[in-house]
C-alpha cells in the first residue's frame, strides 16, 4: 500500500502540474520518480482519486471555473485530510481543464 507522501508526490506527478501546459496524465513519469513496482501500485491508487474529483457534483448554476477550482479541493480535503495542498490543487488544475 503507497504511502501518503508518495500519493502526495504521485498525483501532481502523474498529471503533470506544474510541469506540462495543461494535464498529460502519464504513468511514466510515475514509473521514473518511483520505479516499475512502486509505480504499479501507486497508479490505481492515483487513478481512484482522480476518479472520485471526475465524479464530484458541481452546481454550474452557481460555480465558475474559478470558484470550481477551489470547490472541488475543498471537497478532497474534507474526504481525504492525509492529501498535500499540492496534490489537491493539481486536482483542481485537472478538474477545471476537464470542464473547458
Amino acid at each position: 500500500m503507497p504511502t501518503s507522501d508518495s500519493l502526495n508526490k504521485a498525483i501532481p506527478l502523474f498529471i503533470g502540474f506544474g510541469e506540462t501546459f495543461a494535464p498529460d496524465r502519464d504513468a511514466s513519469r510515475l514509473i521514473r520518480e518511483f520505479g516499475a513496482t512502486e509505480a504499479a501500485l501507486l497508479e490505481p491508487e492515483v487513478q481512484a482519486i482522480l476518479d472520485e474529483v471526475a465524479n464530484i457534483p458541481v452546481d454550474w448554476s452557481k460555480h465558475t471555473l474559478v470558484s470550481a477550482e477551489q470547490e472541488v479541493p475543498a471537497q478532497m480535503r474534507a474526504r481525504h485530510p492525509e492529501l498535500s495542498e499540492t496534490a489537491l490543487r493539481a486536482m483542481g488544475w485537472d478538474f477545471t481543464f476537464f470542464w473547458r
